[in-house]
C-alpha cells in the first residue's frame, strides 16, 4: 500500500509541475490563473496523501506498542 501511495504522491507532484509550466507559457491572465489554481490543487492532494501515509504509520506504531 505504501508504495502505491508514494507513486500517487509522485504523480501529484508531476501533474503540479506540468500545470506550473502551462501557467508559465500561458499568454492570457485568466488561463495563467486557472493553471496556477490547478497546480495548487495537485500540491494539496499530494500533501493529503503524505499526511495519510504519516497517520497510517503513526497508527501502526501505536498498535505495535499496545500489543
Amino acid at each position: 500500500m505504501l508504495s502505491n501511495l508514494a507513486e500517487d504522491v509522485a504523480n501529484c507532484y508531476r501533474c503540479a509541475a506540468e500545470y506550473q509550466e502551462l501557467a508559465r507559457l500561458a499568454t492570457k491572465q485568466k488561463d495563467r490563473e486557472f493553471y496556477l489554481a490547478r497546480e495548487q490543487d495537485w500540491l494539496l492532494l499530494a500533501q493529503s496523501y503524505q499526511l495519510s501515509e504519516e497517520m497510517g504509520q503513526a497508527i501502526d506504531n501505536l498498535g505495535r506498542r499496545l500489543v
